[in-house]
């Protein structure tokens, strides 16, 4: 069969429209799409419901109160969401509020945009197409973390990498915006990794200890939620990424109170799998907090029994073998109570003695009570008892000048 030239001619002519964009003369090829979508999943437990919002961080370091998506983003009952917040390529912070059923107490919990779940991103990790971020409790202590503090909160890229990089590596997870966490229902599907197991059971963990902060731990409020994760912050060393003896305290005795419901689906989904997937075992004998090594923490406290009008105390106590500052001298005393917060604490160990020096900045000296905390461990057999701690060589400092009288005066262990 023979096509006419005339048929030739219209097949010409058609091809030519869509080669040169009928008419032109060059070929115009489609833009790359340049745009940045972030992914992830919301939750503290998984959210229910919620919105998304993501903030740039301006040049100054504060962030744009007005988010970079123009529509809310809506969070689905799986806790996931996707945002494109256009060709945007600098640090960002995102914000979650909503709904989500917490993991230690099955309480449902609406957490309202004043009192939402953050996380943040570096400029280096928002480029073009998809970028993963997952905004959880973790992530918001982070973002507590990586906050400037000054007139106004302010973030700079290397606060909130190292802010971030010091949560994955105190809590052992790969990363904590790239891992997504997941329902307690799925922590047996062998679908899901190892990071996200420990994800979702430390979230779970973190729902404890924010429980056994609040007036009500049956059933905390949001801004409770929002405070204890604040409190969990100040116990992170960006620089060591360590957690503190008091953090490493109150984890572990979270830790051991939230396996001991064993009815919890966290927990009925923990009892089934290996400890080291799951590490909240680890947490309660406190091997992921000591290297690897099993250790017990238990806070030791002394308190003054007689005048006020404190200027400066020097004490030693010797604990009995087998217990030890933990981690350190160094990092493991802190001056409490009335003495918090204004008083300078010097520490001297020698064996199983430790000599403490403290002395106080108010003005009119502290008063009696409460001036010390030590946090101690023990790796095996049973918890020492507080007859077992020695205190001695007590000097006492008076506002009035010179030395008060130890007889009259007395430490106390509790």
């Amino acid at each position: 069969m023979k096509i006419s030239a005339f048929a030739k001619l219209l097949f010409i002519s058609v091809m030519s429209c869509f080669l040169f964009a009928c008419g032109g003369d060059k070929a115009t090829p489609l833009a790359a799409d340049t745009s940045t979508t972030l992914k992830g999943v919301a939750a503290a437990g998984i959210f229910q419901t919620g919105t998304v919002d993501i903030h740039a961080v301006k040049a100054d370091g504060t962030l744009d109160p007005t988010p970079l998506n123009s529509a809310n983003i809506v969070v689905s009952d799986n806790g996931n969401f996707s945002v494109n917040i256009g060709t945007y390529s600098g640090a960002v912070v995102a914000i979650a509020y909503g709904t989500y059923v917490d993991e230690a107490t099955g309480a449902t919990i609406n957490l309202p945009k004043t009192s939402p779940l953050r996380a943040a991103l570096p400029s280096s990790s928002v480029k073009s197409g998809v970028v993963k971020l997952n905004i959880t409790a973790l992530t918001t202590v982070a973002v507590a973390q990586a906050g400037v503090a000054g007139p106004a909160v302010t973030f700079t890229d290397n606060s909130i990498v190292a802010a971030n990089q010091a949560l994955a590596t105190a809590f052992d997870i790969a990363s904590i915006t790239d891992v997504a966490p997941v329902s307690p229902t799925d922590l047996l599907n062998p679908a899901v990794s190892g990071d996200q197991i420990k994800y979702t059971t430390l979230l779970a963990l973190l729902s404890e200890y924010t429980g056994k902060t609040s007036l009500n731990p049956a059933e905390p409020t949001p801004t409770e939620v929002v405070a204890a994760l604040s409190n969990m912050a100040t116990n992170i060393d960006t620089t060591n990424k360590t957690i503190s003896s008091a953090g490493a305290y109150s984890l572990q005795s979270a830790a051991s109170t939230l396996l001991a419901k064993t009815e919890n689906p966290v927990v009925v989904a923990i009892n089934q799998l290996p400890a080291s997937t799951t590490y909240i075992n680890q947490v309660k004998d406190g091997s992921l907090l000591n290297g690897g090594v099993p250790i017990t923490i238990f806070p030791l406290k002394l308190r003054t029994v007689g005048p006020d009008g404190i200027l400066g105390i020097d004490v030693a106590f010797t604990l009995p073998p087998g217990v030890s500052i933990f981690p350190n001298n160094t990092t493991g005393i802190f001056a409490s109570g009335a003495a918090g917060g204004v008083s300078l604490v010097t520490a001297n160990t020698v064996g199983q003695k430790t000599s403490i020096s403290l002395a106080t900045g108010a003005e009119n000296g502290l008063a009696a009570g409460e001036f010390l905390t030590v946090y101690c461990g023990y790796s095996a057999g049973t918890a020492p008892l507080l007859a077992d701690i020695i205190i001695s060589d007590l000097i006492v400092h008076s506002v009035a000048g010179g030395e008060i009288v130890t007889d009259s005066f007395v430490i106390e262990k509790f």
